[in-house]
């Protein structure tokens, strides 16, 4: 399952929701993910990253994520920056799928979208993030339809519905614009859903954990 979306809507922290670890893959508001980052199931936990101009992987631990994946990461000296990193973690989800995060799509680097598209060419399905401040961007459709000639099976993702009492209206809006534009994509399912809420769970206990993992929705995207 690869995912995929524009910078700042949400899509690393989600990723993180879903496998069901926080800050696996590397967060920052300000930071848009350079490579992409595939996680995979193991029992030994670690990670691995591909270069430009070296045949075998550099290894890594968990906490190196965010130096070798991020734009504003420090690489060691002479190290070009990765275009993949692998990372193995026996989150249960894992066992099942892989997830592949990719670099937000958007107007910070044309880069961006040629690593996420490489990406989609592995992909059995695309998990598509957009979130609920605002309707579909023309950027954001432009790499939907080009994406789309790489993948058959597109589910979308709704983020920050906690945020944005509207959100209805925009999956509305979202919806249509997808009828206008792309419709093949006009019955694909949506999710909206709050990774905040998911991650808020994760530190209570008893009730009131139960109601923020119900109200995040993270579950029914997961199953």
């Amino acid at each position: 399952i690869v995912v995929v979306g524009e910078t700042k809507r949400g899509k690393s922290s989600l990723t993180n929701m879903l496998i069901g670890v926080p800050n696996l893959s590397p967060v920052d508001a300000a930071v848009a993910t350079s490579s992409f980052i595939e996680f995979r199931y193991s029992t030994t936990l670690g990670a691995r990253a591909w270069v430009p101009g070296r045949e075998d992987p550099v290894p890594l631990s968990h906490g190196d994520l965010r130096d070798w994946g991020t734009v504003l990461g420090r690489m060691p000296d002479g190290m070009r920056p990765p275009r993949r990193i692998e990372v193995h973690h026996n989150a249960p989800l894992l066992q099942y799928l892989t997830v592949i995060d990719t670099p937000g799509v958007g107007g910070l680097d044309p880069l961006h979208a040629e690593v996420a598209l490489d990406a989609v060419e592995r992909a059995t399905a695309l998990l598509f993030i957009v979130d609920a401040s605002s309707p579909f961007s023309k950027p954001e459709l432009d790499f939907l339809i080009e994406a789309s000639k790489r993948v058959n099976f597109v589910i979308f993702g709704l983020t920050k519905c906690d945020a944005y009492p509207g959100w209805r209206t925009i999956l509305a809006d979202n919806r249509g614009q997808l009828q206008a534009h792309a419709p093949r994509f006009g019955s694909a399912p949506w999710f909206p859903v709050s990774a905040r809420l998911a991650e808020m769970a994760m530190s209570m206990h008893g009730d009131a954990q139960a109601e923020l993992i119900r109200e995040s929705r993270i579950a029914e995207l997961q199953h």
